[in-house]
């Protein structure tokens, strides 16, 4: 055999041994083959924007009325929501966050205009839309969020409203100042895109920290002639919260010359324990003077009862009481009783009492069945409800 055939035969068995380990690889199955493009996907998706994460809820309630004075049972509505949320961390410090949600009454089709129901195919509506920049000494936030001044949030709260702007945070060791702004409303000249007139609402926060303590007071020009102060202070211990928050509120606009409000005063409190291991007590007591009407508040007059059922122009207490039962069930009980503060020829004491059996068949679902009882003007406002909630 001649030196060339020699060579030839050596690269040869060479090549053989080095592609013979990957020659001797059984072939992927089809859904091994797709499970490494969805890896690849993902891992690809990772990299560009970093970690993804997306979760929401889905909640079904059922309410019938008791209309008196027979006591008839109205037929059940069913109202549907489903919310979805999405993070996405951009870089080390921005994160895109997107909040969507959606909600209807089955059946609903529009049949009456003074109706508040509304269809389930309705589109989905955005809640949140913001970017959150984190710094080691600063938290800033830009587009469309909840936000909330304080641990009460009585004299700025964008629970409900969310601010549509920027909110800028930063900290000075045990020192922080917050800013707010909003574009409330933009008026545009007739068929044009040009702004012809815009109202924007600016609220600023300076507090400091002190031992499981925080301490703060809020300047609120407000928007449309509103102005606002208030002082608020939450301490929190192991099995304990307490805060509350005292502020004025006036209104003057040359806009509106005959309406005036001069410092109206208004104060909640609030104390929360965890009784035992099974129990969670909270006692709630305000007093709203008469025209306390803040625009953005967590008070039931802007809220819409997100958030607080105290009212303007009332005093009184609130409990909340949750107690764990046996085999995953516990007892839910809220309620409130108020008196006016100036009786504009209203009732002298007012209520309301929500009861439910809750079923926790895990910590994400939950099955709810009780009653709602609320007393107005004119009568007693009665509903049975069953609710069942999904976290995902």
């Amino acid at each position: 055999m001649g030196k060339f055939s020699i060579l030839v035969l050596g690269l040869g068995l060479t090549l053989f041994a080095v592609t013979y380990p990957v020659l001797a690889q059984t072939p992927l199955s089809s859904t091994d083959r797709k499970l490494n493009e969805l890896s690849n996907r993902v891992a690809s998706l990772d990299s560009t924007w970093g970690r993804f994460q997306i979760g929401g809820g889905f909640e079904l309630d059922t309410t019938s009325n008791i209309n008196p004075p027979v006591g008839a049972i109205t037929p059940p509505n069913f109202n549907q929501q489903l919310s979805i949320a999405l993070d996405a961390n951009v870089d080390p410090n921005l994160q895109l966050s997107l909040r969507i949600s959606q909600l209807g009454d089955w059946g609903s089709k529009y049949q009456d205009a003074n109706s508040n129901a509304s269809p389930v195919a309705l589109p989905s509506q955005v809640d949140q839309a913001f970017l959150k920049l984190s710094n080691p000494s600063s938290i800033d936030y830009l587009g469309r969020f909840q936000f909330s001044l304080g641990p009460i949030g009585m004299m700025a709260d964008f629970f409900a409203n969310p601010v549509e702007g920027v909110a800028i945070q930063k900290d000075f060791q045990k020192f922080h100042v917050i800013g707010v702004y909003s574009r409330v409303n933009t008026q545009y000249q007739s068929g044009t895109t040009q702004i012809a007139n815009t109202e924007d609402y600016v609220a600023a926060r300076i507090g400091w920290t002190g031992q499981d303590s925080i301490t703060g007071i809020n300047i609120i020009p407000g928007v449309s002639g509103e102005t606002d102060f208030s002082i608020d202070y939450a301490k929190t211990q192991s099995r304990s919260k307490f805060a509350t928050e005292l502020g004025w509120y006036s209104f003057a606009s040359a806009k509106f010359p005959d309406y005036k409000v001069a410092y109206t005063p208004g104060i909640l409190l609030s104390y929360a324990n965890q009784v035992n291991r099974r129990s969670y007590l909270q006692i709630k007591a305000g007093y709203l003077g008469p025209q306390f009407l803040p625009l953005y508040s967590s008070l039931a007059h802007s809220s819409g009862e997100l958030r607080e059922w105290f009212i303007p122009n009332s005093q009184g207490v609130e409990f909340y009481l949750l107690n764990g039962l046996s085999k995953g069930y516990s007892l839910e009980n809220r309620c409130i009783m108020l008196t006016p503060v100036t009786n504009y020829n209203q009732p002298d004491f007012n209520y309301r009492w929500r009861c439910a059996l809750i079923k926790h068949f895990s910590p994400v679902n939950q099955l709810q069945a009780g009653f709602d009882l609320k007393s107005y003007p004119d009568n007693i406002y009665r509903q049975l409800f069953v609710n069942w909630i999904l976290q995902f």
